[in-house]
């Protein structure tokens, strides 16, 4: 062949060493942690606890009801109900109080025992616009809450909503219904 048509190749290049690849070490063991762990429900108080192990034990199977409460019956017997044996709503007791402590009366404790127990979305606004709004009202009156019932109410009010018209301004959103096509 003629010189022009042969294809001078040009050196290949040096080939590359292998490279030695070190073997990933064999893991000997693993350790594993597994948490046994578990949430009391919250109660009256908002309280609850989150325990890191179950128990192997009940802690409370050889407890009386005297081991669980501090409070006495002649405790309960010296204070009363005579208001005479408190001071500005507390009780002389230090260790033993009875209700309404701290409160100055029953009526007062009665409330604030609600507001403290239950849900807590019950706020101190509500709880002073539930007693200077609704019960100190001049129109309050105890005898009709005879026979009172949230559930029945509540349904009572979902039903009377229901038959309004769309444009009635006690409606329950005031929002306007319609079709649409699409």
């Amino acid at each position: 062949l003629p010189a022009r048509f042969q294809d001078l190749l040009p050196t290949p290049p040096v080939p590359v060493l292998p490279v030695a690849v070190e073997q990933p070490s064999i893991i000997r063991w693993v350790i594993l942690h597994v948490f046994d762990s578990f949430h009391t429900q919250f109660n009256l108080w908002g309280i609850a606890h989150k325990y890191q192990h179950h128990p192997s034990h009940d802690p409370d199977a050889f407890l009386s009801t005297k081991d669980l409460s501090n409070f006495t019956r002649s405790a309960l017997e010296q204070v009363g109900h005579d208001p005479s044996a408190r001071q500005e709503g507390l009780s002389p007791l230090r260790d033993n109080h009875a209700p309404p402590w701290p409160w100055a009366n029953m009526l007062i404790w009665q409330v604030m025992n609600w507001r403290l127990t239950g849900s807590a979305q019950k706020s101190s606004a509500e709880v002073n616009h539930l007693v200077h709004e609704v019960i100190q009202a001049e129109d309050f009156n105890i005898l009709e809450l005879d026979g009172f019932n949230a559930h029945t109410e509540t349904s009572r009010l979902d039903a009377a909503e229901r038959v309004l018209p769309e444009d009635d301004p006690f409606g329950i959103d005031q929002w306007k219904t319609t079709n649409i096509e699409i």
